[in-house]
């Protein structure tokens, strides 16, 4: 098939049907993702989960540590850019934006209320994410290594959690394929988006 041949309006909407289901399907390709910030000029990648999505708004949401590394990495400059990759499609999609951190907001309070309590284990740690220790530690409290918190329990944590709002504004989609890879980018300005196709 020729790329002439492929919509690329099609192919906008596919991604965010694409993400929306990563959001809400855990074991699916487009779960997880690698966030990029930047830290002194020097690129910093790690795997986030993605929470949920705004589709109209173009908005990614994922969750963190208020004492990680990423979020004052945000603070300082909020450029960042999420990979994901679908092994069963072989679609990689790149996406560039500006985040925000939200704390003690409606967002941060509907988020965590909707966070699921094992998850919410991650908050409840003494110790920072990155501290040095002596030998392996989850960081949270040896009493949870056999339960689950409770709600009750779990409320300690909410004053680490916080929320990453991801305004996209650059998607760049590579399709691979064995005929020749396809790919193409998206600049979105408010709700004017420009599409061009690309060299792969």
């Amino acid at each position: 098939m020729k790329a002439e041949e492929f919509n690329l309006d099609v192919i906008f909407n596919e991604i965010w049907d694409f993400l929306s289901d990563g959001a809400e399907i855990s074991k699916g390709d487009f779960h997880l993702a690698a966030l990029c910030t930047l830290s002194d000029k020097k690129p910093r990648v790690r795997t986030v989960v993605l929470r949920r999505v705004v589709k109209e708004d173009y908005t990614l949401i994922i969750h963190t540590d208020q004492r990680s590394a990423k979020f004052e990495e945000i603070k300082l400059n909020p450029n960042v850019s999420i990979l994901f990759y679908s092994k069963e499609n072989k679609v990689q999609i790149r996406l560039e934006g500006i985040a925000s951190l939200h704390t003690d907001d409606v967002l941060a309070k509907e988020q965590w209320k909707s966070s699921k309590l094992q998850s919410r284990k991650c908050y409840l740690s003494e110790l920072s994410p990155g501290t040095k220790v002596k030998e392996s530690h989850c960081g949270a409290s040896e009493i949870f290594d056999s339960h689950t918190p409770s709600e009750e329990e779990s409320i300690a944590g909410q004053k680490n959690f916080c929320v990453i709002s991801i305004k996209i504004n650059k998607i760049d989609w590579l399709y691979l394929r064995s005929k020749g890879h396809l790919r193409c980018m998206f600049i979105i300005d408010k709700d004017n988006i420009k599409k061009q196709w690309l060299a792969p």
